[in-house]
């Protein structure tokens, strides 16, 4: 009798109406738009979304994620699931294809192409995160005005987690707009990414209270406009360590990393850099790998990079130590092998002086 209570109570917890469930969205599935999935669920609960048949986009699709959810994208053979926009039109949300403001996990999902109108802002993202933690896994962001923005309702609250991810061609051209976007978050932190052609931002803009940012590869690619690779222009405290950065010849700005150009608001401000690839192709004479543009209240420490082809290693104030330096571009290595690369030529196809840069077709995680 004992072991049949038990067994019936393992039963009702399964089947306990708060139990967390796994909702389906996609052609053919009970849910055909993510919004509505987001609606029907429970904090707590996993939405896969389907690719669906080759071709299927969430075309002009977007939603608002008020409560604790995972999304995860699945790949049934015919790739991730991927947000669009029809050409000509703008979100009608003027912000995101998503809109996020709890605590949320995405993966394996495709952001191409979100816009709005200069008049609503010219600055419509992938995903828009406006509070909470948001953790974005291996997922892929294809010509945003912005790839991701956060923006916390309050000052010092929220993380930001981006693994495994790839940012393509990001940026409206107006230098307004980047690949990431991070204001006045608790955390950033962006680990093992591939970022390429962002078009006259930055790669990563984070004014955060604290930024973890190491095994990246960023490119500006033969004829990428990028403006800083990495910009940190409210100080705060940072680990950036172990990424491949290259700038290239049409870069917007000859600067590769900025700490503290629009003044120090936090109370602690404090950079390592170390380990870093540094490679310059820009002619001009004064390109600058590390630049410290706050003359007192920091502390950066610049140890074992290697830096080449630039004219000034590290600028400002900073304490520098076994680094290496060479006159001439150095060789460059691959991306993180962390992502999976398979079917990637087809994606992008990008060639950097006879250097392939795979670019993504697909990450996945799990499913």
């Amino acid at each position: 009798m004992p072991k049949l209570i038990y067994c019936l109570g393992l039963i009702l917890a399964v089947v306990s109406p708060g139990a967390a469930a796994t909702l389906q969205v996609g052609p053919g599935y009970t849910y055909a738009t993510l919004a509505a999935a987001i609606s029907a669920s429970s904090a707590g609960d996993t939405i896969l979304m389907h690719g669906g048949p080759a071709g299927y986009t969430y075309t002009d699709q977007v939603a608002t994620i008020g409560k604790a959810l995972t999304i995860t994208g699945v790949n049934d053979g015919f790739g991730l699931p991927t947000f669009n926009q029809t050409p000509g039109t703008e979100l009608s949300n003027f912000k995101g294809y998503l809109i996020v403001r709890a605590d949320v996990t995405l993966s394996n999902l495709v952001f191409e192409n979100a816009a709005i109108t200069d008049g609503n802002g010219g600055n419509a993202a992938g995903i828009r995160q406006e509070a909470g933690n948001l953790t974005v896994l291996d997922s892929q962001f294809i010509n945003n005005q912005n790839g991701i923005l956060s923006t916390p309702g309050v000052d010092g609250t929220g993380s930001l987690t981006v693994i495994g991810s790839l940012f393509s061609g990001n940026g409206s051209g107006t230098g307004y707009t980047h690949a990431i976007y991070a204001n006045r978050l608790a955390s950033l932190t962006v680990n093992n990414g591939v970022f390429t052609g962002t078009n006259i931002g930055h790669d990563i803009k984070s004014r955060a209270a604290n930024n973890f940012i190491s095994g990246n590869s960023l490119d500006d690619g033969v004829t990428g406009t990028t403006s800083y690779a990495i910009d940190l222009p409210n100080g705060g405290n940072a680990t950036i360590a172990n990424n491949t950065i290259t700038q290239g010849n049409n870069t917007d700005n000859w600067t590769m990393i900025a700490y503290g150009s629009e003044g120090l608001i936090w109370g602690s401000n404090a950079a390592s850099i170390t380990g870093n690839s540094f490679t310059n192709f820009n002619p001009g004479d004064q390109t600058v790998g590390v630049k410290n543009f706050a003359d007192s209240g920091t502390n950066l420490s610049v140890t074992g990079n290697n830096f080449c082809g630039l004219v000034y290693d590290v600028q400002g104030p900073a304490t520098v130590s076994g680094n290496t330096s060479s006159p001439g571009p150095c060789n460059i290595p691959a991306p993180p092998l962390g992502l999976a690369w398979a079917a990637g030529l087809a994606l992008l196809g990008l060639v950097r002086r006879g250097v392939l840069i795979p670019a993504v077709k697909s990450f996945e995680r799990g499913c």
